[in-house]
């Protein structure tokens, strides 16, 4: 599949560095910003390069939504999925010049709690509506609403379990696939959905969705809670119901190199789930409840 290249000014570059508190981060930090200099103020660069690992990469896709500027990733973290695995300092402009633009659109969430608070925020990767504190198991509840494909709606379903990811394409390799949720195409119009070590499911039909409105609300009993948490921070504690959808006005640029590669990525990390399976209750689901993992 071919994608559009970015091309940026051929005049002199303005880049900002951003770097992790890791070590090797901040040591390519300094070796970076000595060859092409800072810019000071993101807002007015031409790209922001991060110098990390996917954490700090989502951490600051979610501050580039507001100032609109693409981000360019160099691993200097663990797996790199998000990231160019090239760190060499010489040729940066060049590799930026002829990246790729991956368009990303991350969730709109909206939560409230028991006391009507309300939170609203963005996730790049997923939101997790899950049991407090890891405790007791949460009782959940979920509604699917504005549904644009012409195929059946949604059932709502119910679980009683650790909790339930809710992932865009992009993060359906994060902790949804550490959950044993199916890792879809980064480039699909999709979202998956998958239960976390539920012990009573029923209604739960299919992981991969077409884009919606997804309502989850939590039963309030005096032991069991529910927390919200968006692309692992804290969101809300004790929440009554959140509402997830795809964001229509809010985007990301994510500069990939040509090299790289999210299917091939993606095939590797599920040929290392074939060596070494997860032994949970997902086993179970595929052999009692006959669920549907990818849609015809």
């Amino acid at each position: 599949m071919d994608y559009p290249v970015i091309h940026l000014s051929a005049q002199s570059m303005k880049i900002y560095f951003i770097a992790s508190s890791a070590e090797a981060a901040q040591s390519a930090y300094k070796s970076f910003v000595s060859l092409y200099g800072q810019t000071d103020d993101p807002a007015t660069c031409d790209v922001i390069v991060i110098l990390g690992g996917d954490g700090f990469m989502i951490r600051t896709l979610l501050y580039a939504l507001d100032i609109d500027k693409p981000v360019y990733g160099i691993n200097c973290g663990h797996y790199g999925h998000l990231l160019s695995s090239n760190t060499n300092v010489e040729g940066l402009v060049k590799r930026i010049k002829e990246s790729k633009k991956y368009i990303g659109k991350p969730f709109e969430i909206v939560a409230s709690d028991w006391q009507n608070n309300i939170k609203e925020c963005f996730a790049i990767n997923e939101a997790f509506v899950c049991n407090h504190l890891r405790g007791q198991l949460a009782k959940l509840s979920v509604h699917f609403s504005e549904q644009k494909t012409d195929r059946p709606p949604l059932e709502d379903f119910f679980l009683w379990a650790d909790g339930c990811i809710f992932s865009t394409p992009i993060g359906s390799s994060g902790y949804n696939f550490g959950a044993w949720g199916p890792i879809i195409n980064a480039y699909e119009n999709k979202i998956v959905v998958a239960p976390n070590n539920p012990w009573k499911i029923s209604g739960f039909k299919k992981y991969v969705i077409d884009p919606c409105t997804i309502h989850v609300s939590a039963e309030k009993m005096d032991y069991q809670t529910a927390d919200l948490w968006a692309d692992n921070n804290l969101i809300l504690e004790n929440i009554a119901h959140v509402k997830i959808r795809r964001s229509e006005d809010k985007s990301y640029t994510l500069l990939l190199d040509p090299e790289t590669d999210f299917d091939r990525k993606n095939q590797e990390l599920l040929r290392q789930r074939d060596i070494d399976p997860p032994r949970n209750s997902y086993e179970y689901l595929f052999k009692f409840n006959k669920i549907e993992v990818f849609p015809h």
